[in-house]
């Protein structure tokens, strides 16, 4: 198998554009494209080894993800209810997926162009279903569980949560098009707007507290790369746009905002007695104390993934939690969820598969080539991103979010890292030779700036 046949390319590259336009849009893509490609991946493992040693930073990647899976894997062994367990275990089998895929694209002639041209039209596709779902899904009768949310086929967090995720990560692009004379050079700023706006149709209140952190981070990054009208352009449309949602009719965010502050004020009245449904807000804060309890009685390696329902049970036959906490299978914040599973070692797994992505992002975007500094971005912008929705949602309980947070995590390392002018990213044309000789300089210098006195063979 050659990896530089362009119709195996061209098949692969597909796979990879059509990931973030079908992930909210078509039922149980985002898992099909993503576990095809791992399979492809592991078919072509003898393959992918040959003269492609690993460097340290690879493997600390690699590493991340296998913590995670051995440690899920051991609490579960070590739990209450080991059948429900392994049923979660099979969730966290994408991040060891997610190995053999790294290694695939590590080797695969991918266009960076696809890269943020295929994030900006998910972002506005997520926009436009988000405006369809409400608007005209009112006036055809159509609508799921979820109304005046957007959803498309998830539920409305997940899809508030990856809409925005796509829409800031295809802004970091904003540079690689400003170059481009046409009216593609406009893709990131569409991406940004419609993300924004599919969150804020969503009421997916869980994304929106990531947005202060993802603004200061955009204000950090778009200091000194792009011209000052751009600059304040940007800063106008971030706050303009939730302004302008909230006023209009028939978006409910302003129902949504309203709710919250309702919500908590009730929960403080007798939270324990009191009927919480209906109450998202104390349902999570009873949750959250009741993991907290739970996470105490045993705090090295804790109940095991799937038992937080057992457990929450036994609080609320002993009169110290509400009976709204039981109907929920995590408590709805992964860090607390993988302390009630997992203890202490699982809420360091969970920590490593943010630290460690943003530690490798961080320095390449600090010390690396100015053109990898928008991809270096994007990716801390993913982890900055799932670090919040963590906050309130069970992030790596949840397939779909599951796929997208790795897939990306991997793409945008493998995009950064590679090593070679055969691994180059390029369009499907002839490539120059003085552009060859310019693939090989940045090539070098990503290898002075990253580990080079330890390789591996996988």
């Amino acid at each position: 198998m050659s990896f530089t046949n362009k119709y195996f390319n061209f098949f692969i590259c597909t796979l990879i554009v059509s990931f973030p336009l079908l992930t909210l849009t078509l039922k149980h893509a985002s898992g099909v494209i993503f576990l095809l490609l791992a399979l492809i991946g592991l078919f072509l493992y003898p393959w992918l080894r040959k003269n492609n040693p690993l460097q340290q930073t690879e493997i600390l990647l690699i590493f991340s993800f296998l913590f995670f899976v051995f440690v899920a894997g051991f609490a579960i062994l070590l739990g209450d209810d080991v059948t429900t367990g392994y049923r979660w275990y099979g969730k966290f089998l994408r991040f060891a997926f997610a190995i053999p895929l790294f290694l695939l694209l590590r080797r695969i002639i991918i266009s960076e162009d696809l890269f943020w041209k295929s994030l900006a039209f998910g972002a506005i596709i997520s926009g436009i279903v988000a405006f369809i779902e409400l608007y005209v899904g009112q006036i055809l009768g159509w609508g799921g569980g979820h109304t005046g949310r957007a959803s498309g086929v998830t539920h409305p967090i997940l899809f508030g949560d990856i809409s925005l995720t796509m829409g800031i990560m295809s802004f970091c692009g904003l540079h690689y098009f400003h170059k481009q004379k046409s009216w593609i050079s406009s893709l990131p700023i569409g991406g940004l707007a419609m993300g924004l706006l599919a969150s804020f149709m969503s009421g997916a209140r869980g994304s929106w507290i990531a947005i202060p952190a993802l603004l200061l981070f955009l204000l950090w990054f778009l200091r000194t790369s792009i011209p000052k009208q751009v600059f304040f352009g940007t800063i106008t449309l971030v706050v303009a746009l939730p302004l302008l949602v909230y006023i209009i009719p028939g978006t409910n965010m302003s129902a949504r905002i309203d709710a919250t502050f309702k919500e908590y004020n009730n929960y403080l009245i007798n939270p324990i007695e009191k009927n919480l449904m209906g109450n998202p807000v104390g349902i999570r804060l009873e949750m959250w104390q009741a993991s907290w309890t739970i996470f105490k009685e045993t705090p090295l390696l804790g109940k095991g993934w799937g038992n937080y329902q057992s457990a929450a049970q036994k609080l609320v036959k002993e009169g110290k939690r509400n009976q709204a906490i039981t109907q929920y299978r995590h408590p709805h914040n992964q860090y607390l969820s993988s302390m009630v599973s997992s203890g202490i070692a699982g809420l360091t797994a969970t920590l490593f598969l943010f630290f460690i992505p943003i530690f490798i992002f961080y320095r390449v975007y600090n010390s690396g080539p100015t053109n990898k500094r928008p991809l270096a971005a994007s990716g801390m912008v993913l982890v900055i991103a799932f670090a919040h929705f963590a906050l309130t949602e069970g992030v790596f309980e949840r397939n779909i979010t599951i796929n997208f947070y790795s897939f990306y995590l991997v793409l945008i390392t493998a995009l950064i890292l590679r090593k070679s002018p055969n691994n180059e990213c390029v369009t499907y044309t002839k490539t120059s030779p003085e552009t060859s000789r310019q693939q090989t300089s940045q090539a070098a210098e990503i290898q002075k700036m990253m580990p080079t006195n330890t390789v591996y063979n996988v």
